[in-house]
Parts: structure tokens; sequence; C-alpha cells
């Protein structure tokens, strides 16, 4: 059996250690308007800004 678990939305600090997108660039981006929101990124109740863990995977592979 290949067991996967979905992370969904996680916070930049998880992007980081797992995927090795570093929190500013990330950022950057997404100020820039590069990254969808709703899709790659949302603002949370808490304020605190989330980015989704395989979402991220489909942008880099078809840019999307």
């Amino acid at each position: 059996m290949n067991a996967y678990i979905k992370l969904g939305w996680v916070l930049p600090i998880i992007m980081e250690q797992l995927k090795g997108l570093d929190k500013d660039k990330l950022d950057n981006r997404r100020k820039k308007g590069q990254l969808e929101e709703g899709v790659l990124w949302k603002k949370a109740g808490d304020n605190r800004i989330y980015y989704h863990f395989e979402n991220w995977d489909n942008f880099v592979e078809n840019g999307q």
C-alpha cells in the first residue's frame, strides 16, 4: 500500500522546511500577484498567510 498524507494549507515555515521555498521569496511573489489567492495562498482568520502544499506541485509542473 502506498500511503500519502495530504498536508493542505500550511504555514510558510513548512514550505521552507519541506520544499526549500524561502518565506521571503514566497511573500514577494504573493505581493507581486504572481501567486493565485485561494489556490496557492490564503489569509486565514488569524491574519496568518498559508500556502497550499499540494497545489504548489501543480503550479510548478504546469504553471497553474
